[in-house]
């Protein structure tokens, strides 16, 4: 990476040195937990059964779940 800047008007740029950086990609998505289907009996709707329902955190590192089945 460098950086390019300018003054004013200026036509000539001025670089910095290139330097080197890591970048760690990390997921945007909230953790989540998948709904066991057959649990104490209970089992979906036929019209939903290919679909997994999840409960979803309410933020990064938070450890509590909600959802609705």
């Amino acid at each position: 990476m460098r950086v390019k800047s300018t003054v004013g008007d200026a036509r000539e740029a001025a670089f910095s040195i290139a330097v080197t950086l890591s970048i760690t990609p990390y997921t945007t998505d909230l953790p989540r937990l998948a709904v066991a289907w057959n649990h104490q009996g209970w089992q979906p709707d036929e019209n939903i059964a290919d679909y997994v329902p999840y409960l979803a955190s309410s933020s990064f590192g938070a450890t509590d779940f909600e959802g609705f089945v």
